[in-house]
């Protein structure tokens, strides 16, 4: 029975020091995720993801509402890195909202992973519309990805200012 909830540093030093023991051994990594006690959960989760267990995609999937904040962004961090069909992407678009903003910028990120579509690409340009300068950096990237001349001019002739200094940013780091 545990007494007292772990840390963080605690997590990351269980998470480690089960790294470094695991050579020949095989993990319950379904019972660690599913265990009532969040920080056991948040370390299973966290070793799937290192282990790509990715067969655990649907139970990490439920993760995501936790009630508990750690356990929902390790979850949803987890399923972003497991993400590779159509609906996996759906799925996180549509819980874009409700993502810490780690956690966004890694779906942001991950999105670009995706073969061009018009979901991706109508999302996108919501996000540089609509959303704060380190979203929107993220976002431009992907589209000069998709079209570098359309979105190059679209962008740097905005009529945000936003917009335009995200590009200008864009341009500056990674052109």
């Amino acid at each position: 029975d545990f007494i007292r909830p772990l840390s963080i540093w605690d997590i990351n030093t269980i998470v480690n020091k089960v790294q470094q023991q695991q050579h020949n051994k095989r993990f319950n990594y379904k019972k660690l995720i599913l265990s009532e006690v969040p920080e056991i959960s948040v370390v299973g989760i966290i070793l799937a993801r290192i282990d790509k267990q990715k067969q655990l995609k649907s139970v990490i999937k439920k993760k995501i509402d936790s009630s508990v904040a750690l356990v929902s962004e390790q979850a949803f961090l987890t399923f972003v890195s497991f993400a590779a069909e159509p609906d996996d992407f759906d799925y996180i678009i549509y819980r874009f909202e409700a993502a810490t903003e780690h956690v966004k910028l890694h779906i942001l990120k991950a999105l670009s992973t995706l073969k061009n579509n018009n979901d991706k690409i109508k999302f996108l340009n919501w996000v540089v519309a609509n959303k704060s300068i380190i979203y929107k950096i993220e976002a431009i990237k992907s589209l000069l990805d998709v079209d570098y001349d359309y979105y190059n001019v679209k962008f740097r002739d905005s009529a945000s200012d936003s917009v335009k200094n995200a590009m200008l940013h864009v341009e500056n780091i990674h052109y």
